[in-house]
């Protein structure tokens, strides 16, 4: 069993980390998602 104060310290801890990963997948889904038609173009037309 996990105390309850450990969980307590457990749980933002996670909580932060999936938030960050969260975070980064966002940025570069963002992003490849912004060059992706200028890339599909270029491969196109070129």
């Amino acid at each position: 069993m996990i105390s309850p104060a450990s969980s307590l310290l457990f749980v933002p801890h996670s909580y932060s980390i999936f938030l960050d990963i969260s975070m980064i997948s966002l940025l570069f889904l963002s992003h490849f998602f912004s060059h992706k038609e200028r890339g599909m173009a270029d491969v196109f037309f070129q």
